[in-house]
């Protein structure tokens, strides 16, 4: 993995973006309402996200859903002991970088 992978995921809007979707697909709205930013502020997290190959787009009528499938995201999750339902340790998830 590299440093840029491991850049891409040291936002805290991204890493709750992360945890997430890789919990289950999400469109650009959903996700936003659930991380509580707004959308283009997800959408340029879920750029950076994409450019670093963390997460994967499909279309599916007008809506284009997020996922991650990538068993290195799920194990650096995983070390770090992140869960979905576990929120301590974000700080402000409205900064962005």
């Amino acid at each position: 993995m590299s440093a840029a992978v491991l850049d891409a995921m040291a936002n805290p809007s991204r890493l709750r973006t992360l945890m997430l979707i890789c919990e289950r697909e999400w469109t650009v709205g959903d996700l936003a309402v659930q991380i509580g930013i707004s959308q283009s502020a997800l959408s340029q997290h879920l750029r950076r996200l994409r450019v670093a190959k963390l997460v994967k787009v499909r279309r599916e009528s007008q809506w284009m859903l997020y996922r991650c499938e990538d068993v290195a995201v799920l194990a650096i999750l995983d070390v770090l002991g992140l869960r979905v339902n576990d929120s301590s340790w974000i700080g402000s998830t409205s900064a962005s970088s």
